[in-house]
């Protein structure tokens, strides 16, 4: 016994180095450097998976084995993974092998195309001009589906960039392993052809998902200093061909509508035929791309969702169409969530409606997008880092026809209009950036009901800077920017009456005020920002963020509000290494004030985040906010400001595993007035099924019950008085939506997708008030409620007020909304970039002030409603010179 003691000290230090030696070291793992080996012209291999073949085999060289980066960053693995990269005057190769540990549990589901959340995935990322700001990325996954994105280096990610490329992979099951190989055009690639430093960034990447193991060829920390800047380096792209780069992609498609017919319309008639062609040409130039859209034809997009917007804000939809996605990150030019370009802009509904239609003696065409006559695009880099971006885009002069007492004649709703946007950015070794953006959009306005409606012109322009220190640990960003808006007097004072400025209201009116005598709107925005985020465990920031009163993006940019100031402070604290029961966690305490120019602060509030994976992968996300000094300028719809006090929100979130076959999601958003004023609650749970290879179900029900005491009714002309009377009420609104999608994927390259999106919004008012002083701090003295002799609702659906000093009437505002979406998409990509689409896309809504409660009753009245059922076929060819 007595070399007991002895014993355990040498199998705890054998343990201890045991544990030591299988991390590796930061320094061995980080930016690692691979030769990239040319090969003999005209050996090519066949595209089957395999690498058991010459070219494989005797050319080149394997890497070093991969590191693990989740769940234990820099250990080794018991499933080891090499790659090997060649290329020749036509094509990038790149090869994976993959050993597995639990053969029987690889994961070889197909997927739909542009989709890498599911099945084991190998992917490959090229830092081409090796400026550390963006990479093309091609993700193989072992059921053989293709994933093309771009990726920047801030980890956003736009996964409409489409490339023409092969990938096929095989399971050597007697090896316990699988392979992929991969073959990248260089047509499809943008780079320097004349480099002095013969380097690209090169990213290798695992993914085994089962266990949720990640692994790098070159180590990326999760606590990195920039996604791309921390790329490993390839050598040796030497003699680099200089491809013609023409593509072209032209399109016809037919298309077939029914829809229930208006009796007495000339137009809706109840069944309509109609066809389309369009042209896409890519266009290598030197460092640059032209991409140039004859006729764009979006049809087989996905659907926008359902939503019952009872804000002064505009509901912002996420960009679908191809042409305008590709490309995107060097078009950015976001601060916070507004955007100098909005690309929803070009080729939105028109601005203007026919109005007076009753379908009785009066009808109109039915109003759609505002038709894309054209467009072009030059985006790229050079190798001294200056990368430009330019979209031109003309759209048509829209009207349609309408038809008064038996008299037919167009009425115009949109003019012929030219958007122009120019990104320049200027980058020094990743760690300095300068650049600016220009927009400008020009109408043709030559009749009045145009010029009195639209702006004529407007411009912004832009410009950011960003500076790293000490290995990027430490940042600056700036961001600033200028707008202007000129026409008639009437469009602009529509302008400055619009929800985001307001200039009418009457906490503005000591420095704003309508002038109705204006041609030109002109304002400022942007942030200064500092603070510390690299590869650290605790991060920070402080941004200084400003928005004035005149300031508008909103001709091709987005923006909610403006007259704004804030200043915000955050604290961050990131565990990326496993602790207890948790994998990854991260802690995130914040404090924002906010201020309008009249100088009155608006808005205080603390913020407190924690997300988190648990050991078992299952994870959460937990948001709290507590505010204070809440004022709500934009409540009563250009009236004077309404006072809440303080309030507390909570957004949570929990999952289980996403690699198992059945994945449970629960999202939870509450936001409450402390005084009672107002509660709004939504509950969403999710389920995700993937059966066998080849099917995922994906169905999310939402659900949301708002009670508000101040929602907005309406504004009413007294005769009396200069100001309006602002009528608010007491609302009890149910939303319920259930959005189901099911995917059928019989090849990397067939797929049939189903959306179906049943929604009910219903609201019923009661205990109408009218402002008095709604800014009080006093709540008694912030309304008046109308007592029963005050209020009386007739029969044709009007309340009438009735007092001393005022009659007036304002319009029951209860209102029931059904709606149901739906669209079926077959996809067969027939040929390499060539795509067949089939698309049915079938659709009920109506809004009535007929309240009904229950969904059940709802869902009755929602599948009796007439349906729009819309049939298209559209074909495709990829002509590559």
């Amino acid at each position: 016994m007595k070399y007991l003691p002895l014993f355990t000290m040498i199998v705890f230090c054998a343990a201890g180095y045991a544990q030591t030696d299988s991390v590796v070291p930061f320094e061995l793992a980080y930016k690692r450097i691979y030769h990239i080996t040319k090969v003999v012209d005209g050996q090519r291999p066949v595209m089957d998976g395999r690498l058991d073949e010459d070219f494989w085999t005797k050319q080149g060289e394997w890497s070093d084995p991969f590191i693990q980066v989740t769940p234990y960053e820099r250990n080794s693995t018991d499933s080891p993974t090499k790659v090997k990269v060649l290329y020749d005057h036509k094509y990038i190769y790149v090869g994976v092998y993959c050993k597995d540990a639990v053969p029987e549990k690889m994961n070889a589901f197909i997927g739909n195309r542009d989709d890498n959340s599911i099945g084991d995935l190998v992917s490959v990322a090229f830092d081409t001009y090796h400026d550390y700001r963006a990479a093309p990325e091609f993700n193989l996954n072992l059921g053989g589906n293709r994933t093309d994105l771009i990726v920047t280096d801030k980890l956003s990610v736009n996964l409409s960039w489409n490339a023409v490329w092969e990938g096929r992979t095989h399971i050597d099951r007697a090896d316990s392993s699988w392979t992929a190989e991969i073959r990248v055009p260089f047509n499809q690639l943008r780079y320097n052809q004349v480099s002095e430093s013969e380097i690209w960034g090169l990213h290798v990447r695992r993914i085994i998902r089962r266990n949720n193991e990640v692994q790098n060829w070159s180590l990326i920390p999760l606590k990195n200093n920039g996604h791309v800047f921390s790329f490993g380096e390839m050598h040796g792209m030497t003699d680099l061909p200089k491809p013609r780069g023409i593509e072209i992609l032209p399109y016809v498609m037919g298309k077939y509508k029914m829809e229930q017919g208006i009796a007495g319309s000339p137009y809706q008639k109840g069944r309509l035929w109609g066809g389309n062609a369009g042209l896409d040409v890519k266009k290598s130039l030197s460092d640059y791309t032209l991409d140039l859209t004859v006729n764009p034809d979006f049809g087989q997009v996905e659907l926008d969702p359902s939503e019952m917007n009872l804000t002064t804000y505009e509901t912002f939809y996420d960009e679908k169409r191809p042409f305008f996605l590709e490309g995107k990150h060097i078009m950015d030019f976001p601060s916070g969530n507004d955007m100098m370009f909005y690309t929803r802009r070009i080729g939105a509904v028109p601005s203007l409606r026919p109005e007076g239609i009753n379908n009785v003696n009066s009808f109109a065409e039915s109003v759609g997008n505002v038709p894309i006559i054209g467009a072009l695009k030059l985006t790229g880099a050079n190798r001294r880092g200056l990368t430009l971006g330019v979209v031109q885009s003309l759209t048509a002069r829209s009207s349609v026809h309408v038809t008064r007492n038996g008299v037919e004649k167009p009425e115009v709703t949109e003019p012929l209009t030219n958007y122009t946007v120019a990104r320049v950015q200027k980058n020094w070794k990743g760690n300095t950036l300068l650049g600016g953006m220009l927009t400008s959009v020009n109408r043709a306005l030559n009749e009045p009901l145009l010029e009195k409606n639209i702006v004529r012109n407007a411009w912004t322009a832009g410009v950011d800077f960003t500076q790293f220190f000490a290995n990027r640990l430490y940042y600056f960003e700036m961001k600033s920017m200028f707008s202007s808006l000129n026409g008639h007097t009437d469009a602009i004072a529509k302008i400055q009456r619009n929800a985001v400025h307001y200039y009418h209201r009457s906490s503005g009116r000591e420095y704003l005020g309508v002038d109705e005598s204006r041609t030109s709107l002109n304002g400022t925005g942007g942030f200064l920002k500092a603070g510390r985020k690299g590869n650290a465990k605790w991060a920070f920031s402080e941004t200084f963020s400003w928005l004035s009163p005149g300031f508008d993006l909103n001709d091709v940019g987005y923006l909610k509000q403006s007259d704004m100031m804030s200043v915000e402070t955050a604290v961050e604290f990131r565990q990326t290494d496993p602790w207890k029961i948790f994998r990854r966690s991260t802690l995130t305490l914040s404090q924002l004030n906010r201020w309008d120019y009249g100088g009155r602060s608006f808005g205080n509030s603390f913020i407190t985040g924690f997300r988190t994976m648990f050991m078992n992968r299952f994870e959460t996300t937990v948001t709290q906010t507590y505010g204070w000094n809440g004022v709500q300028s934009r409540r009563l719809r250009g009236g004077p400001d309404v006072r809440f006090g303080e309030w507390y929100s909570l957004v949570s979130s929990f999952n289980t595993d996403k690699a198992k076959r059945v994945m449970l999601m629960l999202q939870y958003t509450g936001d409450y007035n402390l005084r009672g004023d107002y509660s709004l609650n939504t509950l969403a749970p999710a389920l995700t099924l993937r059966m066998g290879k080849s099917v995922l179900l994906t169905g999310k029900f939402n659900y949301a019950w708002n009670r508000d005491q101040v929602q907005y009714v309406s504004d009413v002309t007294l005769v009396n008085s200069s100001d309006p009377a602002y009528i608010v009420g007491n609302m009890d609104q149910h939303t319920y939506g259930l959005t189901m999608k099911l995917q059928v994927n019989v090849t990397p390259d067939l797929s049939l997708q189903w959306y179906g999106a049943p929604f009910t919004s219903t609201a019923r008012y009661n205990d109408f008030k009218r402002a008095v002083n709604p800014a009080s701090r006093h709540r008694k003295d912030r309304f008046h409620s109308f007592s029963s002799s005050e209020i009386s609702l007739t029969a044709d659906g009007m309340y009438n007020i009735r007092n001393d000093s005022e009659n007036y009437a304002f319009k029951n505002p209860d209102f029931n909304f059904n709606e149901f979406r739906s669209n079926l998409v077959a996809r067969w990509e027939y040929l390499p970039g060539s795509t067949l689409y089939f698309v049915w896309e079938h659709s009920m809504s109506n809004h009535t002030g007929n309240y009904m409660s229950g969904w059940d009753r709802n869902l009755e009245r929602m599948f009796g409603l007439p349906a729009t059922n819309v049939f298209m076929v559209k074909v495709n060819y990829w002509f590559n010179f």
